[in-house]
C-alpha cells in the first residue's frame, strides 16, 4: 500500500477514476486531478464556480467528469437553524475547467420549509449510465442524516426524472379521498360539532379539512371548508408559529375555530378571521431574565368549551380565560411561581404547560411539565369549571418515564425534542382522558380516578402496523375522539384508532 495523495483538505473526499486510472477528487468546492506522483492540480478551476457541498463525483460513458452539488447556507432563526440548498445541479467539468450545467433542480430546497423532498433536493449519491441519463439516490423524509426511505430516480438532461426503485413519498399536500392525500408533518387536531376534522399541517403551513367520508381538503381553498378566509386570513392560516410544538387547534360547541399566533388568540367565524384577545396585558415576567415582557411564543396551548370560553396555557406556569366578548383573565396558577400545588384557582401552582382539552362538563385538562422543567415531573392536570385545580395522574417528583399505574404510581414522557413534539390530550363521552406520548410512540389512557393505562402503540416501537391493539404507531403529535374513534396525527398522515368498549 502506498500513498498517492495527501493534499485534500476535507475530512472524506469524494473519490472517481477516469478511463485511464487517473484519480480525481472532490473537496471543498473544488475538483483536484492527481497525478501518479501525488500533485494535485485544481480542474474546477477556482471555488465559485461549483457549490460549496459537493454530493458525488463519476464519469460517464464518454470519460467526462460529472459532478452533483450544491451551495448550503444556513440562516439562523428562531428555534432551530435553517439550512437552506441553493444551486442544485448535476454538471460537466471540462478538462478546461469550465463547467456546464446538465440538470438543475426547480427549487431552492429549505430544511424547514417543506420542500426537503423536491428534485435533487436530498440526494446521496449518483452515477452516469450509458445513455448519458442519471441514476440518483435521494433521500425522501427526515433530516440530512437520517432518512425515513431512500429512493432511486433516474434524470434525464432535461431535468425530468422517473422514479425507478423506492416507496413514493408519503409526503406532500395533496388534498383527496383517503390514502390518496398527502401530509407533511401533521400536528394539532380537532373537531367541530358537525364532525369536520381539523388538522394543523405544519410542513405546508395550512389547515387541512377531513370529512366524516375521509376526504381532506385544505381550509380556506376549493374543496376545504371557506374557500377563502376574510379578516385576519394571512395570519390565521400559515402556522407562523412553527417554534412552537403542535400549534394548537380548539373548536367550539358553535363551530367557531381557534387558534393562536404568538400572544394573541385568533377565531375562525364563518369564514372570517378575527382577533378574539391578546393575552400580552396579562403577561409580565420573561422566564429567561426575570423581567420585562415574554420574549416569544408564551401561549403553549389552547382549548374552548362548548359555550364559547377559551382557554390559553402558557410556559409562565398559568392558565388565562377568555370569554366570549374577548375579555381574558388569569383563571389558574402564578404567573411565573412555579411548582406543583393543587388547589383553587390562583393559589395552585404549575410548571411549564403544553396542550389542553375539555370534556363535555367542561372540565379543563392540561400537559403539566414539559421539559422537565423545574425538575418537576410530568403531570395531567384537572381544573373544573369553578377553577379547583387537582392532579389526575402522574407524579412530579418523578423525572419522565413510562409506568402504567393508579394516580402518582404512572409515569410520563410528554415531550419529544427531535422533531419537536408535545403530548396531545382529547376526552371521550365516558369522561376517559387520552395521552400521546411522542418519545415513546404510544398512547395513553387515564380513566376519571386516575387509572392509567397504554392501549395503542408498544413502548419504543415505530412504524405504523394496522392490526389488533395496541398494534404500533410512530411519534404520535395530534389526538381527537369522535364516536368513539380515536384520532392520531403521524409523521405522514392521520390514523384511525376503534377504541374497545
Amino acid at each position: 500500500m502506498s500513498t498517492i495523495a495527501s493534499q485534500t483538505r476535507g475530512r472524506n473526499p469524494l473519490l472517481a477514476t477516469d478511463s485511464a486510472g487517473t484519480l480525481y477528487a472532490a473537496d471543498s468546492g473544488l475538483i483536484l486531478k492527481y497525478s501518479a506522483n501525488g500533485l494535485a492540480t485544481a480542474v474546477s478551476g477556482t471555488e465559485g464556480q461549483l457549490g460549496n457541498t459537493i454530493v458525488a463525483i463519476t464519469f460517464d460513458p464518454a470519460d467526462r467528469l460529472i459532478v452533483l452539488d450544491k451551495e448550503v447556507t444556513t440562516q439562523l432563526m428562531l428555534g432551530p437553524p435553517s439550512i437552506r440548498y441553493v444551486r442544485l445541479g448535476i454538471r460537466h467539468v471540462g478538462s478546461d475547467g469550465r463547467v456546464t450545467t446538465l440538470v438543475s433542480a426547480p427549487s431552492d430546497c429549505h430544511n424547514y420549509s417543506g420542500r426537503s423532498n423536491d428534485d435533487l433536493c436530498q440526494a446521496i449519491t449518483m452515477v452516469a449510465k450509458a445513455d448519458g441519463q442519471f441514476l440518483v439516490a435521494e433521500g425522501i423524509g427526515g433530516s440530512s442524516t437520517s432518512y425515513k426511505y431512500v429512493q432511486l430516480r433516474n434524470y434525464t438532461q432535461r431535468g425530468t426524472y422517473t422514479v425507478v426503485a423506492g416507496p413514493v413519498s408519503p409526503t406532500g399536500a395533496k388534498d383527496g379521498p383517503g390514502d390518496a392525500a398527502r401530509f407533511d408533518q401533521p400536528s394539532a387536531l380537532a373537531f367541530d360539532p358537525s364532525g369536520m376534522l381539523y388538522v394543523r399541517d405544519k410542513g405546508n403551513d395550512t389547515i387541512r379539512t377531513v370529512q366524516a367520508d375521509g376526504l381532506v381538503g385544505t381550509l380556506g381553498r376549493p374543496g376545504g371548508r371557506c374557500t377563502s378566509i376574510t379578516g385576519l386570513g394571512k395570519e390565521f392560516l400559515p402556522s407562523g408559529i412553527a417554534t412552537v410544538p403542535g400549534s394548537a387547534l380548539a373548536a367550539d360547541g358553535a363551530g367557531n375555530l381557534y387558534t393562536y399566533i404568538d400572544s394573541r388568540i385568533l377565531k375562525l367565524r364563518n369564514c372570517e378571521a378575527v382577533l378574539l384577545a391578546d393575552v400580552n396585558p396579562l403577561l409580565i415576567v420573561d422566564p429567561s431574565t426575570g423581567t420585562g415582557r415574554p420574549a416569544v411564543n408564551p401561549i403553549t396551548g389552547i382549548a374552548a368549551d362548548s359555550t364559547g370560553n377559551v382557554y390559553a396555557s402558557s410556559y409562565q406556569g398559568v392558565i388565562f380565560k377568555i370569554d366570549t366578548k374577548g375579555t381574558a383573565t388569569l383563571f389558574a396558577g402564578g404567573e411565573a411561581q412555579w411548582g406543583h400545588r393543587d388547589g383553587q384557582g390562583q393559589a395552585a401552582r404549575f410548571s411549564w404547560l403544553g396542550n389542553m382539552t375539555t370534556d363535555a362538563a367542561g372540565n379543563l385538562y392540561v400537559v403539566d411539565s414539559l421539559n422537565n422543567f423545574k425538575s418537576l415531573g410530568p403531570t395531567i392536570r384537572k381544573i373544573t369549571p369553578s377553577g379547583l385545580v387537582s392532579t389526575l395522574a402522574g407524579n412530579p417528583d418523578a423525572p419522565p418515564g413510562h409506568a402504567d399505574g393508579l394516580g402518582s404510581a404512572a409515569l410520563f414522557s410528554v415531550d419529544w425534542q427531535e422533531e419537536p413534539k408535545t403530548a396531545s390530550l382529547a376526552v371521550d363521552n365516558k369522561g376517559n382522558v387520552y395521552v400521546s406520548d411522542p418519545a415513546n410512540s404510544v398512547i395513553r389512557k387515564i380513566t376519571p380516578d386516575g387509572q392509567v393505562s397504554t392501549p395503542v402503540g408498544q413502548v419504543g416501537r415505530r412504524g405504523f402496523a394496522a392490526v389488533d391493539l395496541p398494534g404500533s404507531i410512530g411519534r404520535p403529535a395530534g389526538i381527537a375522539i369522535r364516536d368513539s374513534r380515536l384520532y392520531i396525527s403521524v409523521p405522514h398522515g392521520v390514523i384511525q384508532v376503534r377504541l374497545p368498549d
